[in-house]
């Protein structure tokens, strides 16, 4: 197998500051641009677009890293100064643990009904970047992609979202939760002592409540309304 290899900015004017820089990097991979074509499937077009900006969505980013033979992490997020080296190898000081992203949509809107959960893709990432990126390496870590507009301005369409999904006391925060078959992506606050309000930031939607003694983490008790998955600890708004 292919050593995957990682690629760290030298500073902030560097051409890895940008989405397109690190692609035009991870092209030359491979032998460019037609190169890229050929390997991926990707047209013509949508890669000048990429080179001019747009993001992709996530999993073909990830395929165009694979292809590449980077690191999927560092092409998506980019990655911080390291004057010691240009090219980091996955084997040497980077650990490299791999991310599931669910292949389920949370509704920051009126709620989705969500598919099998354990239908996820596991995504390379190294350890040094998650840790630049979240503060710490959560074990209990999944990511998974926004739908709807109800936590606008915080969190837009198709944003993803890191979640800790490790039982833990709820406090003020944003939250991935499940009420009935919806699964949603709320602001949950407490309204008083036995309360919890569940918020929308956009305030074209509706707070609701819910009893605190019928919320719980997954499925600890059987008679609760409100579900908490898990709380959201990043959310990346780069990717479309």
């Amino acid at each position: 197998m292919s050593e995957q290899k990682y690629f760290v900015d030298h500073d902030t004017n560097s051409e890895t500051h940008s989405f397109q820089g690190r692609l035009k990097i991870a092209m030359d991979q491979i032998g460019g641009f037609s190169a890229l074509m050929r390997e991926t499937g990707l047209s013509n077009s949508a890669i000048s677009n990429y080179l001019k900006g747009r993001k992709p969505k996530i999993d073909i980013a990830i395929k165009i890293a694979e292809v590449c033979k980077v690191d999927a992490a560092w092409l998506i997020l980019g990655g911080q100064h390291d004057k010691s080296t240009d090219i980091i190898s996955h084997s040497s000081k980077n650990e490299i643990i791999n991310i599931p992203l669910l292949n389920v949509e949370a509704s920051a809107g009126n709620g989705l009904v969500s598919p099998e959960w354990h239908d996820a893709e596991m995504i390379p990432f190294s350890r040094d970047l998650v840790y630049q990126l979240l503060g710490s390496v959560p074990k209990s870590l999944f990511m998974m992609r926004v739908q709807g507009d109800s936590m606008s301005p915080t969190i837009h369409p198709k944003d993803i979202l890191f979640v800790d999904y490790a039982p833990n006391r709820l406090t003020q925060g944003i939250y991935v939760m499940a009420a009935g078959e919806l699964t949603l992506v709320k602001r949950l606050a407490a309204k008083d002592p036995t309360t919890f309000s569940v918020i929308s930031d956009n305030t074209a939607y509706p707070t609701f409540d819910v009893p605190m003694e019928r919320a719980c983490w997954g499925n600890a008790s059987p008679d609760a309304d409100l579900r908490i998955v898990g709380r959201v600890i990043k959310v990346l708004h780069d990717f479309d």
